[in-house]
């Protein structure tokens, strides 16, 4: 029998119940759940009571997880998380009983199982993230990464209510998308279902029509937020329906665009040097930070040039990495916190800064991921790079953030750095005429993840004093 593939039901048992019928009308009977059981939706408990009775393989999402940590976070979430969200959580754990609570806790992240000859992953989010949305736009060489490191043939994933079906470096990912709160303007229940014909995996995607009209007004009598509505009856996000993002990834790389194109001052006198600009853009917004900056990126000119056989990068990368390290501690101006956001939107509006939008873009993005997270899908300018753009802001970023945590101090401890490059990987020495501080733990932690997704080697960092 053919397998029916499920995600994403949010508590909207309408939907459950016409994609089950449809599937099991089509051949379907075994059911995979992907996650997320529960929030947005009016009825939590019959769907995770639905599903304990008829999925064969499950697992436990991002908003299951949420819901069930209502009573230890749910009074520190009503200071910080969106209002309708927080209702929703609050709400939906009333709902469930002790036995929906115990289900969705005995869920694992991940299920491994073999199907029908094939290695089988099932898990909500990417396999190497639980914040990673797989879909569509994911690049090649993203999926390429996971697939190597998951060991399966085939990896069945929800999270980011997008489906699609690709097969890469052997492996066959496949996101049914959501059935209670879908996205991309149909508001439709989206599921996938799975068979193999002749040796080859077949993946067939459906929309259903459901009685979007008898979950409205549930939600309405449940007194839950209005906007939880809007979603369901949208099929839209709830950032999209407030104005916090455009709809869709097409309408994204057009408004992002837009904005690019009108904020871009693209020189006139091409003579002009770039650098004299970023120098003094970054002195008028913090003077008090030039020494660092000019020791970072010195740090990260020398990383850049002593690992070229690494990163294959040229001069005009150089560069980036030399304007994005003047330029990276400039949102310091407003404050510490995310100030590596506000130093992105500053890069990319900033009138004096002669850079085209393509620069813009690349040196903005270097800059803001000197800390914090690693890149995703719903960051600008991320979302508009291609593949090739996304592999240098990965390596430009990951030597800056190396430097950066190698002036931790602000002291300038590391007098200059040598690279050695490895099979495995790549050990850094700081040279330095006075004794180790806490720079080099700081330089691990700050830049060890994602240099190793950068290079695909590991990073070693070891002190010489001079």
């Amino acid at each position: 029998m053919k397998v029916i593939v499920v995600s994403d039901v949010h508590g909207n048992l309408p939907a459950l119940e016409a994609v089950l019928a449809h599937g099991e009308s089509r051949g379907g009977g075994p059911l995979w759940n992907g996650g997320d059981d529960t929030g947005y939706g009016p009825f939590p408990h019959e769907v995770v009571r639905c599903l304990r009775r008829r999925a064969q393989r499950a697992v436990r999402g991002n908003y299951d997880e949420k819901v069930l940590k209502v009573p230890s976070r749910g009074s520190a979430w009503r200071r910080g998380r969106h209002p309708a969200k927080v209702s929703s959580f609050l709400w939906t754990y009333d709902r469930l009983d002790e036995a929906d609570r115990a289900y969705l806790a005995g869920l694992r992240r991940k299920e491994t199982f073999t199907w029908k000859g094939l290695k089988v992953l099932l898990v909500h989010a990417s396999p190497l993230s639980p914040s990673e949305h797989l879909g569509p736009e994911t690049p090649e060489e993203r999926l390429v990464e996971i697939a190597a490191k998951a060991g399966a043939d085939l990896i069945v994933t929800g999270h980011s209510h997008r489906p699609f079906a690709r097969k890469v470096a052997g492996t066959w990912f496949v996101n049914p998308g959501s059935v209670g709160r879908p996205e991309g303007g149909d508001r439709r229940a989206s599921y996938a279902l799975l068979d193999v014909v002749g040796g080859r995996l077949s993946v067939t995607h459906y929309r259903v029509d459901y009685d979007v009209a008898a979950c409205l007004e549930a939600l309405r009598d449940s007194g839950l937020p209005e906007g939880l509505g809007q979603v369901i009856a949208e099929g839209r996000s709830l950032d999209e329906i407030e104005g916090n993002l455009p709809s869709g990834r097409d309408s994204l790389l057009r408004q992002g665009w837009r904005l690019l194109r009108a904020s871009c001052a693209v020189p006139d006198d091409p003579r002009r040097d770039p650098l004299e600009a970023v120098l003094a853009v970054a002195s008028a917004q913090v003077p008090h930070e030039m020494a660092h900056l000019k020791q970072v990126t010195g740090l990260a000119l020398r990383l850049f040039d002593d690992l070229a056989g690494l990163h294959g990068l040229g001069e005009r990368d150089r560069l980036r990495l030399q304007c994005a390290g003047l330029l990276h501690d400039i949102g310091w101006v407003q404050g510490g916190k995310k100030h590596h956001i506000r130093a992105l939107s500053m890069i990319l509006q900033e009138p004096a800064l002669p850079f085209t939008c393509r620069d813009r873009c690349l040196i903005g993005a270097v800059a803001r991921y000197h800390r914090r997270a690693l890149p995703k899908e719903r960051h600008f300018p991320w979302c508009l790079l291609g593949p090739e753009e996304r592999r240098k802001v990965l390596a430009l970023s990951a030597l800056l953030r190396v430097a950066d945590g190698l002036d931790y101090s602000h002291i300038a401890l590391v007098d200059d750095v040598a690279c050695r490059i490895g099979k495995k990987d790549v050990v850094v020495t700081c040279l330095s005429r006075r004794r180790e501080g806490p720079d080099l733990k700081r330089a691990l932690e700050k830049g060890g993840t994602l240099f190793e997704r950068a290079f695909g080697k590991e990073l070693i960092l070891q002190w010489h004093r001079l």
